[in-house]
């Protein structure tokens, strides 16, 4: 006959442990909503919270979630929902984590089709780096297969193409156009530049925050080059 004191026991250490499986997802959507609303910056939230701390949380996760296993084999039937429930929050968890880890990777954060003169960006965009408080300005690198327009697009095109990017469109003018990005997480916003000249076109794009995201000023670049040649080509 089971003991209802030995059961309740476990039945307690099966929810403390669901709570520890937890956590890593929890410290995750404190800092992702953190660093969104300005709670954290960006090195709090993405490096420390979800980087380091939760790196070191799913493994603890994963440990409770073992032993979660072994308590509930005991009584399969009214322990294992708990036990479940457990490897769901701990894979989770580390799914969380190892796609965040795999975008953190070295990349260049500031990128251009222009590496010897890059177009520089108007008083209204450091402005608003400024008061987004990124990162200060470094030296602009070019990407693979990034290559500028050999032709003067209109500025009418140039901010058609930053926005259809991702960019909110804050200003262009004759022979230039520029937006800025918001980050869906960890509020990793870029801006971009369009620098229109005779016979050429030169795109810029700029992570506001000096920390690894792999190749994305690289692909956002890429983007707007290829919205503008696609409208050129009609």
């Amino acid at each position: 006959m089971a003991d209802p004191a030995a059961d309740k026991r476990a039945q307690f250490r099966l929810k403390a442990l669901v709570l520890v499986a937890a956590l890593p997802l929890i410290v995750t959507v404190v800092a992702v909503f953190g660093g969104q609303f300005g709670l954290f910056d960006v090195e709090t939230a993405r490096g420390l919270l979800v980087l380091t701390v939760v790196r070191g949380l799913v493994f603890v996760a994963l440990f409770a979630a073992l032993a979660a296993v072994l308590i509930a084999r005991v009584d399969i039937r009214d322990r294992g929902v708990w036990a479940l429930a457990a490897l769901v929050l701990a894979a989770g968890s580390a799914l969380v984590f190892f796609t965040q880890a795999a975008k953190a990777v070295p990349g260049p954060n500031d990128v251009t089709t222009d590496p010897a003169d890059p177009p520089s960006l108007s008083r209204q965009l450091m402005s608003a780096r400024t008061a987004a408080g990124a990162s200060p300005l470094g030296e602009s690198v070019a990407c693979d297969g990034l290559e500028a327009l050999p032709t003067q697009v209109a500025p009418e095109v140039a901010g058609w193409a930053v926005r259809q990017a991702g960019f909110n469109v804050i200003g262009f003018a004759a022979f230039r156009a520029e937006g800025d990005r918001d980050g869906y997480f960890f509020g990793l916003g870029h801006d971009a530049v369009v620098r229109i000249r005779p016979g050429r076109t030169d795109v810029r794009v700029i992570a506001r925050h000096d920390q690894p995201q792999g190749d994305v000023a690289c692909r956002l670049a890429r983007r707007i080059l290829d919205e503008m040649t696609d409208q050129t080509s009609r």
